[in-house]
C-alpha cells in the first residue's frame, strides 16, 4: 500500500495507525468494520477485519492475537522488568515505589546504585514526569517533590541512567519490521533568525507531515527552563548551525522527531527486541523502547507497548518509510498477503470523517464499509466534457450513472466552463461509464467528451461525489500541451467535416436551380405560390 498520498486529515495524528491498518486491510477485499467500544472506561472507536472464515478485532494498532495477560503486564512497568530480566534481556538497573513510600527511602535506594538515575511515574504516558539523567542527591529531591506533589505522580520508579539514543522498534511475529530514533525537540540555527522564529518554521514543516501535523513544538515551562539554564531567551539568535535541544525527553507528543534507523540495527538489538516480546506470554506484536549506544553497540531495554503508534514508522523526518500495517495484515489474515501488482490495482480510500463523526455523535454504533472486488482489475480514468455540463441537472445525471455502474470518483467545475470527470472502478464497469457518459442522453445531447486518461492523481475516495471543491494536480506543460493539441485537432476536424457538409450543400442546390426541371416547372410553382396566397 502507497501510504504517502492515502491519508486525510481526519486520520492525521492520534488517528493514523487505526486508519492506516484498516486501510491496508480493507484494500486487500477484506470486510471492514468501525464500532464504539469501551476502553478503560472511556468510549473510542475500534474496528474489525474479516473474510470468509475468521474475523479479527483491533484496537489502534493493537490486534486480538495479543492476550490480557500480555496487556496487564505491559501496563505495570515494574512487572514488565521483572518478566525481561528472566527471559535475560537486558533493562536498566532500577526498582518502583508506591506512593506511601517516603522520599528518604527513595534516596537511599538512589545512593545504592549510584548516579546518574532517571525518574519515572509508575502509570506515566508519552514521557510526562519523566526525569532524566539526576546527578545530585539535592536534584534528586527537587525533582522528586515536583513529579510526586506537583505533577501528582506519587508511584515512581528509580531507575539507573543509561546513555544512547531513544529508538522505537516495532516486532510483529518475530520479526523486527521498523526501527526509528527519536531526537528531542529542538532548532538548528541559521544565524540570522530568532528561536522563536525557527520554532515556527520547524512547526510549519511538521504541519506537512501526517504523523507529526497535531503534534507541534510547544514553548512550555519546561522548555523556558532549558532556555533560561542555556543563557537563551526566545529572541536569541543562534549561530549558524548550532543545535539547541527544547525538550529533555524524545517523546514525538512533545516536538521529538523520528528518524528511520531500521538498517542501522545490529542483529544482537533485533534480537533484544524480539526477545522482549518472547518474554511476555500472548505478544506476538508491540512497539519495544530502548536506550542504544551506537558507539558501544550497547541496548537496554525500556518499555514494551501494545498499542505502540506506527505513524512514526509510516512517516519519518528522514530516511525509509516502514509498512507496518502490510506486517500486521500479513500475521492476521496470511491467506491475504498481496504482491506490488495486486496491491497497485485497488487504489481507494473510504471517508474516514463520516465514519468517526457518526460514531462520535452517537448517530449509530457501527459502520461497515462496502467491501471491494480485488478479483477484478480496477482502473482510473478522468475525462474532460464540455458543452452543458456545469448544471446540476447534468452533474446528477453523471453521479447516477457512476452509482449505477458501481464507479467511485468525483466531478469538478473548471475555469474554462467545462467539467473534468474523474471515474475508478472494475474494468468493465468503467468501460460502460465511459460508453454512457459518451453517448449522452436526451438531455444531455449538447456534451462532448475529451479522453485524458490515463489517471495519475492519487487515490481515489469510494463513492462518487459532485462538485468537489479541490482543483487536481496540475498537469505538466508537456502534456497539457499535448491534450490542448489533440483538442484543437479535434475542433479543427468537426470544422472541416461541417465545412464540407455545406460546400456539398450549395452546389447541390446551385446545380438544382441551373437544371432544366427547374426552369420548366417555374411557371406551375407560381400558380401553386398564387392559390395558396388566396387561400
Amino acid at each position: 500500500m502507497n501510504i504517502s498520498d492515502a491519508i486525510p486529515k481526519r486520520a492525521h495524528g492520534n488517528n493514523l495507525s487505526m486508519y492506516s491498518i484498516a486501510l491496508e486491510g480493507w484494500r486487500r477485499g477484506l470486510t471492514l468494520k468501525f464500532y464504539n467500544a469501551y476502553h478503560n472506561g472511556n468510549l473510542e472507536i475500534q474496528y474489525s477485519l474479516s473474510d470468509q472464515e475468521v474475523v479479527h478485532k483491533f484496537q489502534i494498532s493493537k490486534g486480538d492475537q495479543v492476550s490480557e495477560q500480555a496487556v496487564e503486564i505491559c501496563k505495570d512497568k515494574d512487572l514488565t522488568k521483572k518478566y525481561l530480566l528472566e527471559a535475560g534481556v537486558t533493562v536498566p538497573e532500577g526498582k518502583s515505589f508506591t506512593e506511601e513510600v517516603n522520599n528518604d527511602t527513595i534516596l537511599a535506594y538512589a545512593l545504592s546504585i549510584g548516579f546518574p538515575i532517571v525518574i519515572k511515574p509508575l502509570d506515566g504516558k508519552l514521557g510526562r514526569g519523566v526525569m532524566l539523567n539526576i546527578q545530585t542527591k539535592n536534584e534528586l529531591l527537587e525533582k522528586l517533590q515536583h513529579v510526586r506533589n506537583e505533577l501528582g505522580f506519587h508511584a515512581v520508579i528509580i531507575e539507573k541512567y543509561v546513555t544512547g539514543d531513544d529508538y522505537r522498534v516495532y516486532v510483529v511475529d518475530n520479526r523486527v519490521i521498523g526501527a526509528v530514533k527519536r531526537i528531542p525537540a529542538h532548532v538548528v540555527g541559521d544565524g540570522e533568525s530568532t528561536i522563536e522564529s525557527l520554532i515556527n518554521e520547524k512547526n510549519k514543516e511538521r504541519k506537512n507531515n501526517p504523523n507529526l501535523s497535531t503534534r507541534l513544538i510547544t514553548v512550555d515551562n519546561h522548555a523556558l527552563s532549558i532556555l533560561k539554564e542555556k543563557g537563551y531567551t526566545l529572541d536569541s539568535v543562534l549561530t549558524k548551525g548550532e543545535y539547541l535541544f527544547l525538550k529533555d525527553t524524545a517523546n514525538i507528543s512533545s516536538g521529538g522527531e523520528p528518524v528511520d534507523v531500521t538498517n542501522q540495527l545490529t542483529e544482537e538489538m533485533k534480537q533484544q527486541a524480539i526477545n522482549s516480546l518472547k518474554a511476555i506470554p500472548g505478544l506476538p506484536q508491540a512497539g519495544v523502547d530502548m536506550i542504544v549506544d551506537e558507539m558501544k553497540g550497547t541496548s537496554y531495554v525500556i518499555e514494551v507497548n501494545t498499542r505502540a503508534g506506527i505513524g512514526s514508522h509510516l512517516f519519518p523526518v528522514t530516511g525509509e518509510a516502514r509498512n507496518i500495517p502490510k506486517a500486521i495484515i500479513d500475521y492476521y489474515f496470511p491467506n491475504s498477503m498481496q504482491t506490488n501488482e495486486e496491491q497497485a490495482n485497488v487504489n481507494y480510500l473510504f471517508d474516514f470523517k463520516k465514519v468517526t463523526d457518526h460514531l462520535r455523535a452517537g448517530k449509530v454504533n457501527e459502520v461497515v464499509i462496502p467491501t471491494l472486488n480485488i478479483e477484478e482489475k480496477h482502473i482510473t480514468d478522468a475525462y474532460e466534457v464540455y458543452g452543458d455540463v456545469q448544471t446540476t441537472t447534468y452533474k446528477n445525471w453523471v453521479q447516477k450513472q457512476a452509482l449505477a455502474n458501481k464507479i467511485s470518483g468525483y466531478t469538478i467545475d473548471l475555469e474554462n466552463g467545462n467539467a473534468l470527470i474523474v471515474a475508478a472502478g472494475e474494468e468493465n464497469n468503467l468501460n460502460t461509464f465511459k460508453q454512457v457518459i459518451q453517448s449522452g442522453s436526451a438531455i444531455m445531447k449538447n456534451s462532448t467528451i475529451m479522453d485524458l486518461n490515463p489517471y495519475t492523481n492519487g487515490p481515489i475516495e469510494y463513492g462518487f461525489k459532485i462538485n468537489v471543491q479541490v482543483q487536481p494536480k496540475k498537469r505538466n506543460k508537456k502534456q497539457a500541451n499535448k491534450q490542448g493539441n489533440q483538442y484543437l485537432r479535434q475542433k479543427k476536424a468537426e470544422v472541416e467535416k461541417e465545412r464540407k457538409k455545406l460546400e456539398t450543400a450549395k452546389k447541390k442546390y446551385s446545380n438544382l436551380l441551373n437544371s432544366k426541371s427547374w426552369r420548366y416547372t417555374e411557371p406551375m410553382r407560381k400558380v401553386i405560390k398564387k392559390m395558396k396566397n388566396r387561400s
